[in-house]
């Protein structure tokens, strides 16, 4: 049973592998799938069988990622536990990157590092209106592959360990899932405001003058919310206008206490 104390974070992708690296670098077979949904062997003996009874075929299917389903975590700094959820977007983002970038055959077991061979993908789809699986009752935006084994000694391995389903290997950032953390503020207008007062300083900037009142803000660097994450993006303070090196450099402080 879900302990409903424990913090929901939804996974996001480091900027860093938005375009150069694939988060997404490859997926092993384990015992016990984070997503409890086990996959199917093709034509396996003495385990879940399907239509095809050519033992020829070896082939798995099964979920890969299943979206707003809630995963324990253990926060990597701070040890603390949460549930983590992936969006279908970011699910399709991952999923293309892993393409892009060549991971495609890279599967492991037990996640222990070591990269088999002998499994290729065969199949990629993500479920959605117009593509579904008869073999899964899953949401839109599931993605759900099936891989060819190729040798006798991995297919017998599979059965052998109990593997039972898919857990992907990625690198993820996560963020409060309900757009902000609970000592944040800032409104998705006050961001708004802010992309316009950039756009107004950077055309003006030699001829911008500061009001006595005018402070500099610094932004929690714990908040991981959507409003803070954007502002930080921009590089640029609020209420203030500049960004915040220029605006330090104009009322000569060094750093803000």
């Amino acid at each position: 049973m879900e302990n409903k104390n424990i913090t929901v974070r939804k996974f996001t992708i480091p900027e860093e592998f938005l375009t150069e690296d694939s988060a997404l670098q490859g997926v092993s077979l384990v015992q016990q799938p984070a997503h409890q949904s086990n996959f199917l062997l093709f034509n396996s003996q003495n385990i879940e069988q399907f239509k095809i009874q050519s033992e020829e075929k070896k082939r798995i299917t099964g979920v890969a990622i299943l979206p707003f389903m809630h995963i324990y975590r253990l926060d990597s700094v701070t040890n603390e536990p949460y549930y983590g959820y992936f969006e279908p977007a970011d699910i399709e983002r991952l999923v293309l990157g892993m393409f892009k970038h060549g991971y495609i055959n890279n599967f492991s077991m037990h996640h222990n590092g070591v990269l088999l061979n002998d499994i290729k993908l065969f199949e990629s789809f993500i479920v959605s209106d117009t593509r579904k699986d008869s073999l899964y009752d899953v949401p839109n935006g599931s993605w759900i592959i099936t891989v060819q084994v190729e040798s006798e000694a991995t297919w017998n391995k599979i059965k052998e360990d109990g593997l039972k389903g898919f857990s992907i290997e990625a690198y993820l950032d996560s963020i409060e899932a309900f757009g902000r953390t609970k000592q944040c503020n800032i409104t998705t207008e006050q961001v708004t405001a802010t992309k316009l007062k950039k756009l107004i300083a950077e055309a003006e900037l030699d001829s911008f003058k500061f009001s006595p009142s005018t402070k500099l803000e610094k932004w929690s660097k714990k908040c991981a919310c959507k409003q803070c994450t954007e502002l930080r993006s921009l590089g640029w303070n609020l209420p203030g206008i500049l960004p915040d090196a220029e605006f330090k450099k104009q009322i000569g402080i060094n750093e803000v206490k």
